[in-house]
């Protein structure tokens, strides 16, 4: 993120199992000791808050695979869903 109020944190977006629900992860958590986890339902409140904090998306190859593991990967990894296309 490169603005808003956790600029320089990591970002981890990913779709929730009901439609239009989103988890986002906030690493390092704004609150110490209490996980980042954000949810949040809709996809135009989701872009918006992306735009105000300035998201920056990288590129998911291996270095991307291995730093998502080691920040996020407690976490269960989900395939994809319903939902959204493939």
């Amino acid at each position: 993120m490169t603005s808003g109020p956790w600029a320089g944190r990591l970002l981890f977006v990913y779709p929730d199992t009901m439609i239009e629900w989103w988890t986002l992860v906030v690493d390092p958590p704004p609150v110490a000791g209490v996980p980042g986890d954000m949810y949040f339902k809709g996809n135009d409140e989701v872009a918006s808050l992306l735009d105000e904090w300035g998201v920056e998306w990288l590129p998911r190859d291996s270095d991307e695979v291995e730093l998502e593991r080691a920040r996020f990967g407690w976490r269960p990894l989900r395939g994809g869903v319903e939902w959204l296309p493939s």
